[in-house]
């Protein structure tokens, strides 16, 4: 392709890779629409509010234990 066809076809749009950092950053504290540093309240709320957010794990059960080696008969009988 040539340089002006390809020119053509570039996007300028925000694109959003990643929901998480999405997230993150929507939760993140501004001022003046810039990033500010949270303060002991926030966090303490933060914590407070995620831990009841996030759904109970179930415990893993320990894996199966590897099947015994079956005794084979011996070929000098």
């Amino acid at each position: 392709m040539r340089y002006r066809e390809k020119r053509k076809n570039r996007k300028f749009e925000k694109t959003i890779r990643y929901a998480s950092r999405k997230a993150y950053a929507e939760t993140r504290p501004r001022i003046k629409g810039r990033f500010a540093k949270r303060t002991e309240n926030d966090t303490e709320m933060e914590h407070i509010f995620s831990s009841r957010r996030l759904p109970r794990r179930r415990p893993r059960s320990p894996p199966p234990p590897p099947p015994s080696p079956s005794p084979s008969p011996s070929p000098h009988q």
